[in-house]
């Protein structure tokens, strides 16, 4: 079972972190939603407090044990959010438990698989987590995340971040890196799924740019598009707005508005 954490009542979120993230990342947005909902947020495999992968790492594997921990909750029907990697599994969960959704969300992510450049990268950073460990990666990281006219403004945050992420398990970095880099697309997913979708992307982010995720808006048959000047780190970088957008979200799913 996965760590989690989890406050409020009413109709329940599912809030999933990133890459080289934790539970945490979610915090002032977790504290904030639970005046009004219910607010489950889950470390993913090998992150925050929770065990490594027991099997071969995939995004279709994370989706499981976030689904075993749900499920152990008794929980049977919720509204799922992910960042980035989170958005990922959160791809995975809808394409094998979408009758326990009300909808979903991709946070800066996106349902396009790597491309070959991309997946080369994966490989350079596996092969450097392997030979020098984490430490050295988490360094630059998280500089990466932020818009660049944001990078100064957040400095103290990075460090935190930084922090936070030396303790992750090299290995948990490596097999989340080869489950991104062999992750499949999930554009048809996009375009067959009934359920509301939601996408919060930043005009400047620069792992996810918005020219990729642009085209996607049109594939679900309801979605729900939120855009806003900042970089990766949407619930940090701007806060008010992307929380306005998972509330209304929130209320659409449920029937509130």
């Amino acid at each position: 079972m996965l760590h989690y954490t989890i406050q409020g009542k009413g109709n329940t979120v599912v809030l999933l972190h990133g890459f080289c993230e934790s539970h945490t990342i979610w915090a002032d947005f977790a504290r904030q939603l639970a005046t009004t909902y219910q607010v489950v947020c889950i470390d993913l495999s090998g992150f925050g407090q929770s065990p490594l992968l027991a099997v071969t790492p995939s995004i279709a594997a994370y989706a499981v044990a976030v689904h075993e921990t749900l499920q152990a909750l008794a929980l049977r029907e919720y509204v799922m959010i992910g960042h980035s990697l989170g958005g990922y599994v959160t791809l995975s969960y809808a394409e094998q438990f979408a009758a326990n959704l009300k909808g979903f969300g991709l946070f800066n992510s996106t349902a396009l698989a790597d491309s070959p450049e991309k997946q080369e990268n994966r490989n350079k950073v596996i092969a450097a987590l392997q030979e020098y460990g984490a430490e050295a990666f988490i360094k630059t990281f998280y500089y990466n995340l932020f818009a660049p006219t944001h990078k100064e403004k957040f400095e103290a945050t990075i460090q935190t971040l930084i922090q936070e992420g030396k303790q992750i398990p090299t290995q948990a970095l490596i097999d989340a890196t080869k489950a991104m880099r062999d992750r499949k697309e999930q554009l048809e997913l996009l375009q067959n799924t009934p359920l509301p979708v939601l996408f919060v992307v930043g005009t400047a982010d620069p792992v996810i740019p918005y020219s990729a995720v642009a085209p996607q808006f049109a594939l679900p048959q309801n979605t729900i598009v939120h855009l806003a000047a900042y970089g990766h780190m949407g619930m940090l970088e701007a806060p008010p707005i992307t929380l306005q957008a998972v509330r209304l979200f929130m209320g659409y799913c449920w029937g509130h508005v």
